[in-house]
């Protein structure tokens, strides 16, 4: 399939048997037949005898990685963890395989949906280190964000993570999300223990400018123990906005049931 030069976000995007290659928002479909795939774009349709529609898929992306110089915005890929097993692992060797051939991958934004862990460290290794800025996570329920994550020098060098899940938070060291400048994130726990650890880091955090962290319920009963922590004057526990000193700089706290925002003074993140 002929493919148009200056693609600027590439999503492989898998879902019951079905490969999306979505380019700059054009959507290349390849589904399977009994003789071989179908390949829609747009209206048109290809019919493709004996071949596979997951090779076929890698095919074309395959055309699209080996070009000179591809500066990517933005590469996403969606492979359910939940359908069909046997034909998203295959599609994530593939891409991986791939993607060892053409490596590195110049993005300035990977996002991962509903992905396992090590399969997004093994396609973070893949990039370009010195080019990515952000990191998307989108996930129905959050899982443990392991540690040899923070080891990657891609993880290093983003500046920005956005980590959403709808129905549980993420679990994972609060040490190894403040690298980025700023990050968003759900996470399932979060303790007094936790807030304590922010505050160590704040006193010698030179880059970081903000965060917004979004806690379970569970989180209710320690808010006041919290909020003293960074006021030890508050001996009341009411304030749920405040200024916050130390020697990394000046911040500004937000407080409540369900969420802890903290923002550098006089950035406009």
């Amino acid at each position: 399939m002929v493919m148009e030069p200056g693609f600027k976000e590439i999503k492989v995007d898998f879902i019951e048997r079905n490969v999306h290659l979505i380019l700059d928002g054009n959507v290349l479909q390849y589904k399977p037949t009994k003789t071989g795939c179908i390949v829609k774009r747009n209206n048109h349709f290809s019919s493709l005898k004996n071949h596979d529609y997951i090779e076929t898929a890698i095919r074309d992306l395959r055309l699209i990685f080996k070009r000179p110089k591809l500066e990517l915005h933005l590469f996403s890929v969606i492979i359910e963890i939940l359908y069909k097993k046997e034909e998203r692992d295959r599609l994530y060797m593939f891409l991986t395989e791939l993607m060892r051939r053409v490596e590195p991958i110049n993005t300035k934004t990977i996002s991962f949906t509903r992905m396992h862990c090590e399969e997004m460290k093994s396609i973070l290794s893949l990039l370009n280190a010195n080019n990515i800025e952000k990191i998307e996570l989108n996930f129905h329920h959050g899982i443990l964000l392991e540690n040899y994550l923070a080891q990657l020098e891609q993880w290093k060098n983003a500046k920005e993570l956005c980590a959403s899940a709808v129905f549980a938070g993420f679990y994972t060291s609060i040490e190894n999300l403040f690298n980025f400048r700023k990050f968003e994130i759900n996470l399932e726990t979060f303790t007094v223990a936790d807030a304590v650890k922010i505050k160590n880091i704040l006193l010698n955090s030179a880059n970081f400018n903000y965060c917004k962290i979004e806690y379970s319920m569970q989180f209710v009963a320690h808010r006041f123990e919290v909020a003293r922590l960074f006021q030890p004057s508050n001996t009341n526990g009411n304030l749920d906005y405040f200024a916050y000193k130390c020697s990394g700089g000046n911040y500004i706290i937000f407080l409540d049931d369900y969420h802890l925002e903290i923002q550098r003074e006089n950035d406009e993140s």
